[in-house]
């Protein structure tokens, strides 16, 4: 699922942008998360912002994951971002290679 980041405004969610569209694997995620921080999320003003990053379960996994670094924990805090981590269910993969039951929006 993509990571969706989004600023709390009046008028209601206002979505900043959309990376990852179609990984769900935790570890890239937060690692592009983190270029997209250190890049386009530094220039943000404080506000009150969310990156949602949905992610599904390594298959056969018994440890070990992504990284959210100091770097990345401080550029969150500057701007005023929470981070959310939604664990989808395993999807099994289409006749075209996409996941099926995929609930990105």
């Amino acid at each position: 699922m993509p990571i969706s980041i989004r600023e709390k405004t009046e008028q209601g969610p206002r979505r900043i942008d959309w990376l990852c569209d179609d990984e769900w694997n935790l570890i890239p995620q937060l690692e592009a998360l983190g270029r997209w921080l250190r890049t386009q999320g530094a220039e943000l003003k404080p506000g009150d912002y969310w990156a949602d990053v949905g992610f599904s379960p390594r298959p056969g996994a018994a440890g070990g994951g992504g990284l959210v670094s100091l770097d990345m924990m401080r550029t969150l805090i500057e701007i005023g971002m929470s981070l959310y981590l939604s664990e989808y269910p395993p999807f099994e993969d289409d006749e075209d290679g996409s996941p099926s039951g995929d609930p990105t929006p």
